[in-house]
């Protein structure tokens, strides 16, 4: 509490005392109405973003018996006549790890990542090698990018914390990137050589493990002599708001699995 001040001496109230004051609310109004022209632009841009979105269907989504979850080849192949009309697809997995992710990746010695900094907005291309995303200047621990990402979305979001319905999010996401060099910038941790899949883990120890998947009898990458990792073995990703993955050769020539371990959804 504040102690309310007692009476004051002080110069004398000019003739143009009662003007000034009058007109202190016009500024305060004035203020409140910049603010209600950024939400009008905010309201604007979502129902622009969702027009389209909202034409767009829903990826196909699937929940296999524990049955079927036993051989994935075979069970993406009975889902490929419809799935592959999509190109995408959500499997909803039988099997609910009984360790987080942190908790696996705590147990890696001197586990640190770095990042790569993404532009958002509208990028000019000129040139094959024009748009390139540079490297972050320190490591982090997956505690303290947790907490950075998790501040600068609370940050973004005029102080609420916690994930936004994902239609929101990626209004916001295409809003921005269809603006031409927003200035705004976000940090991904992408190419992190590892997993957060522990092998006597329910999930772990079943054939969707990324270690094991491309080991399969009946998989095309078993041929493939040398490692490449993403491809032969599996790479984190570490992802905070608007942070995206772009698409690459091998995801449009072999099937590309992604396990969301943790967090906000990925659309």
């Amino acid at each position: 509490m504040r102690a309310h001040p007692g009476p004051q001496r002080g110069p004398k109230a000019s003739p143009d005392a009662p003007a000034r004051e009058a007109q202190a609310p016009m500024g305060g109004s004035g203020r409140r109405s910049r603010r209600q022209h950024k939400l009008d632009v905010a309201i604007q841009r979502h129902q622009e973003q969702e027009a389209w979105l909202s034409t767009l269907p829903d990826a196909p989504t699937y929940r296999p018996s524990a049955e079927e979850w036993g051989d994935p080849l075979a069970y993406i192949r009975s889902i490929q006549p419809e799935a592959s009309l999509a190109g995408i697809a959500l499997i909803h997995a039988p099997v609910a790890p009984a360790l987080a992710p942190g908790r696996v990746l705590a147990d890696v010695p001197g586990f640190r990542f770095t990042t790569r900094i993404q532009a958002l907005g509208r990028q000019r291309w000129t040139a094959w090698d024009s748009v390139r995303f540079e490297e972050g200047d320190r490591e982090y621990t997956l505690e303290e990018f947790a907490a950075e990402a998790a501040a600068a979305e609370a940050a973004w979001y005029g102080g609420l914390a916690g994930p936004l319905p994902p239609r929101t999010a990626e209004c916001e996401y295409w809003a921005l990137q269809s603006s031409p060099n927003s200035g705004k910038i976000v940090e991904y941790g992408n190419d992190v050589e590892g997993t957060a899949f522990h092998p006597c883990d329910p999930l772990g120890a079943t054939k969707w493990n990324l270690n094991v998947l491309p080991h399969e009898p009946a998989s095309v990458l078993r041929h493939c002599h040398a490692h490449v990792p993403g491809v032969t073995s599996p790479m984190l990703y570490v992802g905070r708001l608007f942070s995206a993955f772009a698409w690459h050769v091998e995801d449009q020539h072999l099937y590309s699995i992604n396990y969301a371990h943790a967090g906000a959804a990925k659309v």
